[in-house]
């Protein structure tokens, strides 16, 4: 009997957690599953009826479910003048998130006690985004249309925010990492006049923990959005919270620091790990495995030494001649970059074209005609995107050391130093803009000799590898 008495109040699933009062906690995910309540008419049939859910976390708050499904959050007060209660709209889900929600409730009571009028709080704030929507307007309007974004860069500032502002990462070992910090990470609900730098700084610390060169990167994505939101004057931002000073920011790291590149020899390994992989033969006829293109994009990346996503994997066959590629726009900005083919790209591009014949008389998809490396799955940029899995594979195989893939393109550089290729010759062909990245391999290089130099001689007085 004392469910019963609640069902005016509330009727939540059977599993779902009433208090005392009856009242659920509201949450985002459980408010997609709440339904509408159902009731017997005169004749039987059942009949669809307006169910009420109250919030436990703000009085007065309330999520109406209408018999025709659509799902509104509105605040009730009693009125001591009219003796009555007297609501208030707020905005329907899931355009409004409980969060926001709730954060109206306490500017309502406030303004209530000040004389206020109610509907004039909610209509001015109804007008200001949460950072989330207002991320989503910018991308819109702005990201997608523009030419001064690649499709990589796109890819990535939205892989960036979907993990760090939606928090809702792709990645498993970042998905519960953020359920446990999801309190201070949950910047994306506020509506983006709120957002403080405090915020921000909480929010950052906790972002750097999983990757401080990641974290930087999105503040600048961020900074960016911030600084376009503020020309709305109707969305109330006073100043870009997001733009931190070099105190506050992470002292910036290059790649090759991180890591050692790989040996000569470790690269032999790899090269004979993929060949083995790629150019496989059941019962004496050959056939492409599923992964071909990534393999072979793997091979490229090392032997050709550019940057693997922006300027190999996304290459088109237009771009390709006998022995040279033309790129129109690269990450350095030029408007044309040219870069030559050696015998071991040539042979791999030869195989690819062959690749593309086959798969394209096999499918019939376009993208196997159009790029060099083409997506087997069907994909918005239509070519090979993300080859880490394939290349932690290779490495395992190949028993050497699981480096990020960008660390092919060091790898080439280091190696090329050593072969006794000139620095300038690395700068030209490899795509460097400036000397400071080319230098640094200089640098790692004679770190690499003084370390087998201390080696030898350790050896040789002690007899200790």
């Amino acid at each position: 009997m004392e469910t019963e008495n609640k069902l005016g109040h509330n009727n939540p699933p059977e599993n779902i957690k009433t208090n005392d009062q009856g009242r659920i906690t509201l949450k985002n995910s459980l408010i997609k599953i709440l339904k509408r309540n159902t009731k017997l008419d005169k004749k039987g049939d059942a009949q669809y009826v307006e169910t009420i859910f109250n919030d436990t976390e703000k009085v007065g708050l309330k999520l109406k479910i209408n018999p025709g499904g659509t799902k509104t959050f509105f605040y009730q007060q009693w009125n001591g003048r009219l003796k009555r209660p007297v609501k208030y709209t707020i905005g329907q889900f899931p355009e409004w998130k409980i969060e926001r929600a709730r954060s109206l409730i306490d500017k309502l009571k406030e303004g209530i006690k000040l004389g206020q009028d109610p509907k004039s709080i909610i209509e001015t704030n109804r007008l200001i985004p949460t950072l989330n929507e207002a991320i989503d307007v910018w991308k819109n309007d702005i990201m997608h249309v523009s030419n001064s974004y690649r499709v990589s860069t796109k890819e990535d500032i939205s892989d960036r925010f979907r993990a760090w502002i939606d928090l809702k990462p792709k990645r498993q070992d970042l998905q519960k990492y953020i359920s446990a910090n999801r309190a201070a990470l949950n910047i994306g609900n506020k509506q983006i006049h709120t957002v403080s730098k405090t915020d921000i700084l909480k929010w950052f610390k906790l972002v750097t923990v999983r990757g401080p060169d990641q974290a930087n990167r999105i503040i600048d994505d961020l900074k960016i959005v911030v600084k376009w939101a503020m020309e709305n004057k109707a969305w109330r931002i006073e100043d870009n919270f997001a733009k931190l000073n070099k105190s506050e920011l992470n002292p910036k790291t290059k790649r090759i620091d991180k890591y050692e590149t790989y040996t000569q020899e470790e690269v032999v390994r790899i090269r004979k790990s993929v060949i083995k992989k790629a150019l496989l033969k059941s019962n004496g006829i050959k056939y492409y495995p599923r992964n071909f293109a990534s393999l072979m994009g793997i091979l490229m990346a090392l032997f050709q030494g550019r940057r693997y996503r922006d300027e190999l994997l996304s290459l088109p066959w237009s771009k390709v001649d006998v022995d040279q590629v033309t790129l129109d726009k690269t990450k350095n900005e030029d408007s044309v970059t040219r870069f030559l083919l050696n015998r071991h790209t040539q042979w791999i591009l030869r195989k690819m074209k062959q690749y593309g014949k086959d798969k394209f008389k096999e499918t019939r998809q376009i993208r196997f005609k159009k790029y060099v490396f083409p997506a087997m799955r069907k994909s918005k940029v239509g070519h090979c995107f993300n080859i880490d899995k394939t290349f932690k594979t290779i490495c395992k195989e190949a028993k050497v050391r699981v480096l990020p893939v960008y660390m092919l393109r060091h790898t080439w550089a280091s190696n090329a130093l050593a072969a006794g290729v000139s620095l300038k010759d690395i700068k030209d062909e490899g795509g460097w803009k400036s000397w400071d990245m080319v230098e640094s391999y200089s640098k790692a290089d004679d770190k690499r000799r003084k370390n087998t130099s201390q080696k030898i001689a350790t050896y040789l007085a002690t007899g200790k590898r």
